[in-house]
């Protein structure tokens, strides 16, 4: 008999940022295969918005500004975290379900690198 996963791994992303630590959840299937299918797809990741998948992975709604609000963005916005660091931890979202933690990890420590 196997081990209950849940006794042993998360399916979440946990990212600390400014002493705070965020959880974006673990995608349903229906967006956690679309984004795999836009992240190996180079001709249609030409066409698809960052920002709409980050906002699907942090459960925001858009605004009628057209701006996405609510979910993790809120949380984000309540602890003043810069714009450019949200946009870090989506993409880095976007890196965890669709190429795993590695990757994401390595996006992750890439802002801020001369390269």
């Amino acid at each position: 008999m196997l081990t209950d996963l849940h006794d042993f791994f998360t399916p979440h992303l946990t990212a600390p940022i400014g002493g705070h630590t965020y959880t974006v959840e673990s995608p349903d299937a229906e967006t956690g295969l679309y984004i795999k299918k836009v992240m190996n797809d180079e001709e249609l990741l030409k066409t698809v918005d960052d920002v709409e998948i980050i906002n699907r992975l942090f459960k925001g709604k858009i605004n009628k500004d057209g701006v996405p609000k609510g979910g993790l963005w809120a949380e984000l916005e309540e602890n003043n975290v810069p714009f450019v660091e949200q946009i870090h931890l989506g993409i880095t979202a976007v890196y965890f379900f669709a190429y795993g933690p590695e990757a994401a990890k390595t996006h992750w420590e890439s802002l801020g690198k001369n390269n």
